[in-house]
């Protein structure tokens, strides 16, 4: 700064002509012209309004600036580039004010009062902002209750279950890759077994039509069906046994439970056969004479009619006694229905017998309930063949047609 200044004075040096306060007749009106512009530009500069902290730095600038030139007393005072000049273009002789420059040590210590002006709020809030955690952390601390002593064990127990179903979760997730591969497995097992079931509806559908085919051939309706039930009903017509007949019909009703619990009311009897209604009828016969009972089935003469007018009408005891009578009338009609073939009937009437005759006709009442089992039993078994070879005889000519379409 003080070689700045040196060469400012050297510069600006005056010469004796120039120092005098006479001012020469040729520059006096341009020196009073410049020093009224001086003025007037200061007197401005110094209405405007002044900031405190900028005041202060220029004066303290100004100050440090004009103490080398006071201990300098050849440094002649710079001046204004304006009064410097005449009217004419020459340099004015007039000396202006020395203009102050700023030093390092004024400019840092304006820096410095400006950044403490504007950094003292900052730093206020922060220590107030830390000042209020630390009493809200220690306000916590004081007010919250303390910890139960259970939840230390509570806490462990929660974790030793959390890593057990961590565990469980992983072997779940290998169960589960099994599962889907089970399935996939199932899925490919099923379709093999639907085609396997597809095969065997299949097979099992053509076993039904071979065996509807056999049963039309051996079972009920077939011609051997027809031929046993034939030969079954002359056996019991004609009293013989029916022993082999019963086998095969047996045999040929394996699908008709119903026909075979017909024949199984056979089987007691099947060996030696059943008696007819022709030996039934000379036995009972037999068995009243052998009882003192009067036979009047063939006395139809005068005879007879006029015993019967003495004692029924007269009162006359004339032959046989009341009780003779009547038994005779009775075994007339069991006669009389027999001959006619009436089996049932006549079982019916000598079932309502009572008295002392109840037990000498009860072995013949047991042939003629044998009898007429089997007689109703061969009645069926030949109306059932009778309708299974009429079936038999509709279905050839429509199984025909369409063999031939």
């Amino acid at each position: 700064m003080n070689t700045q200044d040196d060469k400012l004075g050297k510069a600006y040096q005056r010469t004796p002509a120039e120092d005098s306060d006479e001012p020469t007749p040729a520059t006096s009106g341009a020196t009073s012209a410049s020093a009224e512009i001086i003025n007037v530009r200061d007197s401005k500069f110094q209405q405007r309004p002044r900031d405190e902290g900028r005041d202060q730095t220029r004066d303290e600038t100004a100050q440090a600036s004009s103490a080398p030139n006071r201990s300098e007393p050849n440094a002649a005072p710079p001046v204004r580039e304006s009064a410097k000049k005449k009217a004419g273009g020459q340099p004015s002789t007039v000396a202006e004010e020395p203009v102050a420059e700023p030093s390092p040590e004024a400019a840092n210590s304006a820096w410095r009062e400006r950044t403490r002006n504007t950094a003292a709020p900052f730093v206020v809030g922060g220590l107030s902002g830390a000042a209020m955690a630390v009493l809200a952390v220690f306000l916590i601390n004081k007010l919250s209750p303390p910890m139960d002593p259970r939840m230390q064990p509570m806490a462990i127990q929660l974790s030793a279950f959390i890593d057990r179903m961590d565990l469980q979760e992983a072997g779940l997730q290998s169960v589960q890759v099994d599962l889907i591969k089970l399935i996939e497995d199932g899925e490919k097992s099923t379709g093999d077994l639907n085609e396997r079931d597809a095969r065997i509806a299949m097979a099992m559908t053509e076993v039904e039509s071979v065996r509807r085919e056999l049963r039309a051939e051996n079972g009920v309706g077939s011609p051997v069906f027809n031929v046993a039930v034939v030969q079954l009903v002359n056996a019991v017509s004609s009293g013989l046994p029916f022993e082999s007949e019963w086998v095969t019909l047996y045999a040929l009703t394996s699908a008709e439970p119903e026909l075979r619990a017909h024949l199984q009311r056979l089987l007691p009897m099947a060996r030696n056969g059943v008696e007819t209604i022709a030996f039934l009828r000379q036995e009972l016969k037999q068995m009243s004479l052998d009882n003192g009972i009067p036979n009047n089935s063939n006395n139809q003469g005068l005879v007879h009619l006029g015993t019967m007018f003495l004692q029924t009408q007269l009162g006359i005891p004339v032959g046989n006694t009341p009780i003779e009578q009547v038994m005779a009338e009775f075994m007339r009609e069991l006669d009389n229905r027999l001959l006619v073939g009436d089996l049932s009937g006549a079982i019916l009437q000598l079932e309502e017998l009572k008295g002392e005759y109840t037990d000498t006709f009860s072995p013949w009442l047991e042939q003629a309930r044998r009898r007429q089992i089997a007689g109703e039993v061969a009645d069926a078994l030949r109306d059932i063949a009778k309708i299974r070879l009429q079936e038999r005889a509709a279905t050839k000519p429509a199984s025909a047609a369409n063999a031939t379409q």
